[in-house]
C-alpha cells in the first residue's frame, strides 16, 4: 500500500502553501530543487537542504522526520490549524535536534525555521481500491451535524464486489453512512455520511483525527484503504443547579 499524506506550509506572515507527499523520500528546504521549499523573500532560518521526510517503520500511518540542518525542529503534536502561531506559543510536545530524526503524524505542527508546516489527511490506498474523502467544514458543533461525500474507486479486476465502510474516531451512535457499494472494476460510487456531535465527554472538545477504513473481505480479503483527516470538536458544558425555597433552614441569603 502506498501512504498518501499532505503538508501544508504557513510562513510568519500567514502565506500558505499545500503540497501532496506522493514520493518516498520527501527533500524540505530553501532551495527550489526540494521538494517543499520554504523560500517567501525574506530571511526566515531554513536552511537550503532543511529536512527530509520518510516512511515510518513503526507507524504505518505516519513519517519519520530527519533533521539535516544545524537547528532544532520543534514539533506541536495535535498543533491546530486556524492559527500556528497559538500552537506554536505553548511548549512544544517533541524536539528534533540537529542529525537526528522523529516521528510525525496526521495533525501535528512542525516548526521548521520561521516556517509552520501542518501535516494532515494521512492515508493509504490499496491495489484494488481508492479513497478520496470532501468535507466542506471540519468543525463539528453542537447543533448542527458535519456532512461530507466519501468517494470509493474500484481499480481491481474483479465483477460485482461488495465494500464495507467503518469510520475510527467516533462511537456508531454519532455517524451515519450510506452503505458500501457494490462496485465493478473501474467504477467510483460517492457515499454520503453524517458526524453529529456526540454530546459527551470523548471525543474531547478540540482537534480529533477520524479515520474511514473501506474493505472488500470477500473479495479481496487481505486488502484495506484508509483515508484520515481532523475535525474540531465543540466543547459541552453540563451545569447542576438546585433550587431552595427561601424561609427554609438551608437558605442563607449571600
Amino acid at each position: 500500500m502506498a501512504q498518501e499524506s499532505r503538508i501544508e506550509a504557513i510562513n510568519k506572515f500567514g502565506w500558505r502553501k499545500e503540497y501532496v507527499l506522493d514520493k518516498p523520500i520527501i527533500q524540505i528546504g530553501r532551495d527550489a530543487r526540494n521538494d517543499v521549499v520554504l523560500e517567501d523573500g525574506f530571511e526566515n532560518g531554513v536552511a537550503p537542504r532543511h529536512a527530509q521526510l520518510l516512511p515510518s517503520s513503526v507507524n504505518a500511518q505516519g513519517l519519520r522526520l530527519v533533521n539535516l540542518s544545524e537547528k532544532d525542529i520543534l514539533i506541536y503534536g495535535q498543533g491546530g490549524k486556524a492559527d500556528p502561531s497559538v500552537a506554536m506559543a505553548q511548549p512544544p510536545t517533541a524536539t528534533i535536534t540537529p542529525r537526528s530524526s522523529g516521528e510525525v503524524a496526521s495533525g501535528d505542527l512542525v516548526k521548521v525555521g520561521d516556517f509552520a508546516l501542518l501535516f494532515q489527511g494521512g492515508g493509504s490506498n490499496s491495489e484494488v481500491v481508492k479513497l478520496s474523502l470532501d468535507m466542506p467544514s471540519k468543525a463539528l458543533t453542537l447543533d448542527r451535524p458535519l456532512t461530507g461525500v466519501l468517494t470509493i474507486q474500484h481499480v481491481g479486476n474483479k465483477a460485482a464486489v461488495q465494500f464495507k465502510i467503518e469510520l475510527e474516531g467516533l462511537d456508531p451512535d454519532s455517524v451515519e453512512i450510506g452503505p458500501g457499494p457494490v462496485l465493478f472494476p473501474n467504477a467510483e460510487k460517492q457515499v454520503t455520511f453524517r458526524l453529529m456531535h456526540p454530546k459527551r465527554p470523548y471525543p474531547p472538545a478540540g482537534p480529533n483525527q477520524i479515520t474511514f477504513h473501506v474493505s472488500a473481505p470477500d473479495a479481496y480479503p487481505d486488502e484495506r484503504a484508509t483515508v484520515s483527516t481532523e475535525i474540531d470538536v465543540a466543547p459541552i458544558y453540563r451545569h447542576k443547579m438546585r433550587v431552595v425555597v427561601m424561609d427554609t433552614p438551608n437558605y442563607k441569603l449571600g
